[in-house]
């Protein structure tokens, strides 16, 4: 997930544990997300969700 502004960005992808660059940490997560890609390097669109912030927001206090 990317957040940019009032928006979440989805986007389907598998993170293999052991090819990661830095050991996986659950409060630093994003430290193994890539920049935010929305083209294939053949140029094809990469499908997303896009998400309202507030909507998640509202979502995670649910299971807090």
């Amino acid at each position: 997930m990317w957040v940019s502004g009032q928006v979440v960005y989805v986007q389907n992808q598998i993170l293999f544990m052991d090819s990661l660059e830095h050991p996986f940490d659950p409060r630093n997560p994003y430290v193994n997300i890539p920049t935010r890609k929305i083209k294939t390097a053949d140029g094809e669109k990469i499908s997303e969700w896009r998400v309202p912030l507030q909507d998640v927001q509202r979502f995670a206090r649910t299971i807090a």
